[in-house]
């Protein structure tokens, strides 16, 4: 593995600081506990989700300008662990409307339009690509947490198959 300046990476080193959120007001607070970031297929860029005015705002790191290159307000209450398709031209992640679930939402990166992907009783998380773009898996978890499913939803249709179904306890 390289990091960022095309060197030898090495295990627990911090390769590169991209935000400073103590002294950025932009950056309220970042999602760390809770919420993975993500490179585009191409890494260029650095999907992440911060706070900022009391929301979560999806942010697009641009690896190469070190700077921010968009950012994402929508009226969701939560963005979660953000993915971009295999082509680089959508990205999905978690999120809700505060209806107490988190369903997977998709944004086109070129029309800049966005829409709800899944509406299950559950909620989704996890968010998965196929290597050709047509399928995302996900897991599908009860809200307290008894039972989950490893499920799959086609982007064209949003179809959801349930895959593999599990009980805990």
């Amino acid at each position: 593995q390289r990091d960022l300046s095309g060197h030898a990476a090495r295990p627990g080193k911090r390769l590169k600081r991209l935000t400073k959120s103590t002294l950025d007001p932009e950056f309220e607070e970042l999602r760390y506990a809770y919420s993975q970031g993500a490179f585009s297929p191409d890494g260029r860029y650095f999907a992440f989700t911060a706070q900022r005015k009391g929301k979560d705002v999806l942010y697009i790191y641009d690896i190469r300008r070190e700077r921010v290159a968009r950012r994402l307000d929508t009226p969701l209450q939560a963005m979660l662990g953000p993915s971009w398709s295999p082509d680089g031209r959508f990205i999905v992640w978690s999120s809700d409307r505060a209806e107490d679930r988190l369903d997977l939402w998709i944004r086109d990166m070129t029309t800049g339009e966005s829409r709800r992907l899944t509406q299950t009783a559950n909620s989704a998380m996890g968010a998965a690509w196929s290597p050709d773009g047509a399928r995302i898996a996900f897991l599908e978890v009860d809200g307290v947490w008894r039972r989950a499913n490893v499920s799959v939803v086609d982007v064209a249709t949003g179809r959801v198959t349930q895959v593999l179904a599990s009980s805990f306890g």
